[in-house]
């Protein structure tokens, strides 16, 4: 009985910090993914603006 609630809550405990640690470094990923997108998205944006306003219109 003791034997088998030790190996449940070593298992539960496992899992629960796996996940909970997949969870974390996934969520930190997608952040720092999506802020850097977004970043390039930003940068790309503005510089395609720049230049466009810099350089003579052409046909589009």
């Amino acid at each position: 009985m003791i034997r088998k609630n030790c190996i449940q809550w070593i298992h539960t405990t496992g899992n629960i910090f796996t996940v909970d640690t997949i969870t974390t470094f996934a969520g930190w990923l997608w952040i720092v993914c999506y802020a850097a997108v977004i970043g390039s998205i930003g940068n790309c944006w503005c510089c395609w603006r720049l230049w466009n306003f810099r350089r003579p219109r052409l046909n589009a």
